[in-house]
């Protein structure tokens, strides 16, 4: 959406992954069948590129034991799309062996705290190590890489520790992304989504952070009622990023996990003209206005939530 600076294609190719994190919005785990054809998502990508589309972000699941990854970021190169990846960097050397085949333009290493936290939620002992591990490496072989960390309701006290070794390790940015109750969130008793109070306090920590760690860039996904309020209601065709490719085929405008009646299309149909139908206006007019009288926010955990309300409702 306008909160963002590119227009970015977000690609969930598989939800097949090796871990099953407590918190996981998307219920991937090692059960899951093996993903999309990448041939199916380059259709529906060269046509976004069409559109101006320039960004894809690859996730999952875990993007680096999906059966196409090969094909699929060599096709979205030739299409011209820059490729960043976010993985949970459990198998360092599989993950560098991508990196040096396929140079993605940013890999991000996914971390939920330090090590007891962090093990707790991957529910793997050793799964802190691996992932440190594997951001090093990638630092060590000059790839741009960054790293992920979850922000719940708990934890806070973990994130200072962690950006510092995450910065040493070679990070250039760190990125506090709000945790969703979906998938497993729903269910969680280990995670919870932050309330208005716990973004705020990450806000203000991200930026004395972002000073401490100059060789870091950190930002926190989070924004305030006061600054909703003071911008511009943007324009409809400035919404439109980023467009998710979920793993089931299905193609949204905005948020992954929108109530089915927001889709625009399946990768194997066609995909409409325009994304946006009356009914995703007047959701997005909705949750901008109650966002805007919000302490905080994270606007699309509370765009996917009311867009299930609106549906049953």
């Amino acid at each position: 959406m306008a909160l963002m600076a590119r227009r970015v294609v977000h690609i969930h190719p598989t939800l097949l992954c090796n871990l099953t994190c407590a918190h996981c919005y998307s219920t991937s785990s090692p059960k899951m069948p093996r993903g999309l054809e990448p041939e199916d998502i380059l259709r529906a990508t060269a046509k976004m590129a069409k559109d101006g589309y320039d960004s894809a972000s690859l996730s999952g699941g875990e993007p680096t034991i999906y059966f196409g990854l090969d094909r699929l970021c060599a096709g979205l190169r030739d299409q011209g799309y820059a490729v960043s990846v976010i993985t949970n960097g459990l198998q360092p050397d599989r993950i560098v062996n991508f990196a040096e085949r396929h140079q993605p333009d940013l890999i991000s290493v996914s971390f939920d705290g330090l090590a007891p936290r962090h093990d707790l939620i991957r529910r793997k002992k050793g799964s802190f190590d691996r992932a440190m591990t594997t951001l090093k490496a990638l630092s060590d072989k000059g790839h741009r890489c960054g790293a992920v960390v979850s922000l719940g309701e708990d934890g806070m006290e973990d994130i200072p520790a962690l950006v510092a070794q995450v910065a040493a390790a070679g990070a250039g940015h760190v990125q506090l992304h709000p945790v969703s109750e979906l998938g497993r969130g729903l269910t969680s008793a280990i995670v919870k989504e932050p309330r208005d109070e716990t973004l705020l306090r990450a806000m203000v920590l991200s930026q004395l952070l972002d000073v401490m760690h100059p060789e870091c860039r950190i930002i926190c996904d989070a924004l305030t009622g006061e600054l909703l309020q003071a911008k511009p209601r943007p324009k409809v065709g400035e919404l439109v990023s980023p467009v998710v490719i979920g793993a089931d085929g299905q193609v949204f405008p905005v948020a992954y996990g929108l109530a089915d009646q927001f889709s625009f299309g399946d990768l194997r149909g066609a995909l409409a003209e325009t994304v946006y139908s009356p009914d995703m206006v007047d959701l997005i007019d909705r949750c901008w206005d109650a966002a805007a009288k919000r302490e905080a926010t994270a606007f699309y955990p509370d765009l996917t939530r009311l867009s299930q309300t609106m549906v049953s409702a």
